[in-house]
C-alpha cells in the first residue's frame, strides 16, 4: 500500500492527479535511512517577501513551465486575480505575472485538466455561481479562462478522477452540499452527482480513508446544529457512496483540515485547525470507521488559519506548519512516533498570514515554506536550512533503487511529465533516459 501511495504522490506532482487527494508520501528524497536527520534549532531561514495581488488567500507550489523548478501560484481574493511567480532557481522567483479570475475567488487546486502534459488551475468562487478553469499555455501562462455555471456559491475545491476515464473531475464545497462535476472529453463538467445536499459545506477533502481502494469524501460542515463538525461519505466503488457518518469535535470552530497518515498504519487520520481553541488538533481513524481521540497539539497558537504538511526535518515522520489570522508568524510542529508532535519553532512572516503551502523550492531535497500575507499583499518564502543529500533516481522514494523507480520513471516519461526531464532542457528524449540510467547506476549516496 505504501508503494501505491507514493505512486499516487508522484502522479499528482506530474499533473496526472489532483493534488487534493490525500496520500502518504512527502517528497522526492532518499528515505530517512539515507538522509541525515536535521536537528537544527532553526529549521528555516529568514523570510524573503515577494509582491502579489490584493489579499492573497491561497497558495500552491507546482512546476507550471516544465523546467523542473518549482513555481508559485497565488490566488488574490480582493484583487480578483491570480499571481504566477516562476522559479528561477535556488529558491528565488521572477516578479509576478497577473491573470484575471473574477469577483472574490475563494480557493483553487492544481491538475492537468486537459491531458496536455502541463498543470492547469481550477478556481472556486465565493461570490459568483460559476467556477473557473484556467488552462496552462505550456509556459506557465494562464490567459485562457473558462467559466462553468454551477448555480451555487463555492468554497473549497478538490480534484480526483471519479469515473476512472483518465480525466480529473472536480468536487466543489458549496452552500448546498458537495457538487461533483465529471470532466467529459466532449462535454466537460455538464454532468455529475451531489452529496450532502442539505448541508452547507465549507471544505472538501478526498482520500482513501479506510484503505479499501475506494475514494472517500471528508466534508467540513459550516453552520450546523447537530454537533457534526465533519461528515464522511465513504466510497463503495465506481460512483456509489455510502450514507454519510457524523464526526463531531469538542467545540467546533474549525477552520482548515487535511487527511494524513499520522501513526503509520496506512489509513488516513484527521488534522484540523481550531479557531475556537487556538491551535491544531488531530483525530485517529480506527477500524470501526470513525475518528476518535481528539488531541490538541501543544502549545496553543492564537487564531490559526491555514495548514500544510511535509517531513521538514527528514526524520521520516510527517510535520505540520500553520499560518495565523492577524498574526506575523508561522508555527511548525515536528512529528514524533504514533502521531504525537513537539514544537518545531515559530518563524516571522508578514502580517495576517492566512495561507500557507510547502514544497522543495531550491531543489536541495528538503521542504521549504511559503506563506501569504494578507495585510501587505505579499508572500513570504522561508528556505529550509537542512543539509540534505538528494537521490534523484529514487522515484519511490524508499532509499533503494529498484524496479519500482524504473517503472515510475517510464510511466512519467510516457505521460510527458516534466519530472522525467532529467537533463532539464524542457524536452523528453533519449538524453533524459540516458541521464536517468546514469543516476540509477550511480546509486543513492
Amino acid at each position: 500500500m505504501r508503494y501505491i501511495q507514493r505512486m499516487m504522490y508522484l502522479m499528482k506532482n506530474a499533473g496526472v492527479m489532483g493534488r487534493s487527494v490525500a496520500v502518504g508520501a512527502l517528497g522526492f528524497l532518499c528515505s530517512s535511512g539515507n538522509a541525515q536527520v536535521c536537528d537544527l534549532e532553526e529549521l528555516f531561514d529568514r523570510h524573503v517577501q515577494y509582491g502579489v495581488g490584493d489579499e492573497p488567500i491561497a497558495i500552491r507550489v507546482a512546476d507550471f513551465d516544465g523546467d523542473r523548478i518549482r513555481d508559485l501560484a497565488v490566488l488574490n481574493r480582493r484583487g480578483g486575480d491570480l499571481s504566477i511567480l516562476l522559479g528561477v532557481g535556488e529558491g528565488q522567483f521572477a516578479p509576478e505575472s497577473r491573470y484575471p479570475v473574477g469577483n472574490y475567488p475563494r480557493e483553487f487546486e492544481v491538475g492537468d485538466m486537459d491531458l496536455d502534459g502541463d498543470l492547469d488551475l481550477v478556481v472556486s468562487m465565493g461570490s459568483e455561481t460559476d467556477f473557473k478553469v484556467m488552462l496552462n499555455d505550456g509556459h506557465g501562462g494562464f490567459d485562457v479562462l473558462h467559466s462553468y455555471s454551477l448555480g451555487y456559491y463555492q468554497k473549497e475545491v478538490a480534484l480526483y478522477d471519479f469515473d476512472a476515464d483518465g480525466l480529473l473531475d472536480i468536487a466543489l464545497a458549496t452552500n448546498e452540499g458537495v457538487r461533483v462535476l465529471i470532466n467529459d472529453a466532449t462535454d466537460p463538467f455538464m454532468s455529475g452527482f451531489e452529496l450532502l445536499t442539505e448541508l452547507s459545506v465549507a471544505e472538501v477533502e478526498l482520500g482513501d480513508i479506510d484503505v479499501d481502494g475506494n475514494i472517500d469524501v471528508l466534508a467540513r460542515i459550516w453552520q450546523h446544529n447537530d454537533g457534526c463538525d465533519f461528515r464522511v461519505v465513504r466510497g463503495l466503488g465506481g460512483l456509489t457512496f455510502a450514507e454519510p457518518t457524523c464526526e463531531p469535535t469538542t467545540s467546533g470552530g474549525n477552520t482548515h483540515s487535511l487527511l494524513l497518515d499520522l501513526d503509520e498504519d496506512s489509513d488516513l487520520d484527521l488534522v484540523f485547525t481550531k479557531f475556537s481553541d487556538d491551535g491544531v488538533c488531530t483525530m485517529k481513524h480506527r477500524e470501526l470507521g470513525d475518528f476518535v481521540n481528539e488531541y490538541h497539539i501543544p502549545p496553543s497558537v492564537s487564531r490559526p488559519s491555514g495548514i500544510t504538511h511535509a517531513d521538514f526535518n527528514l526524520d521520516g515522520y510527517p510535520d505540520l506548519a500553520m499560518s495565523r489570522y492577524s498574526g506575523i508568524s508561522a508555527t511548525v510542529f515536528l512529528g514524533l512516533s504514533r502521531g504525537f508532535f513537539q514544537t518545531g519553532g515559530v518563524y516571522s512572516v508578514g502580517w495576517d498570514s492566512r495561507s500557507i503551502d510547502s514544497g522543495d523550492l531550491d531543489r536541495d531535497g528538503d521542504i521549504d515554506l511559503i506563506v501569504g500575507n494578507d495585510d501587505s499583499d505579499t508572500i513570504s518564502v522561508l528556505i529550509n536550512l537542512c543539509d540534505t543529500v538528494v537521490c534523484f533516481a529514487d522515484f519511490s522514494p524508499d532509499g533503494q533503487l529498484d524496479f519500482f523507480d524504473v517503472s515510475i520513471f517510464l510511466a512519467s516519461y510516457l505521460a510527458g511529465s516534466s519530472i522525467a526531464d532529467f537533463n532539464n532542457d524542457g524536452d523528453l528524449n533519449f538524453f533524459d533516459v540516458t541521464a536517468f540510467i546514469a543516476a540509477f547506476n550511480a546509486g543513492c549516496p
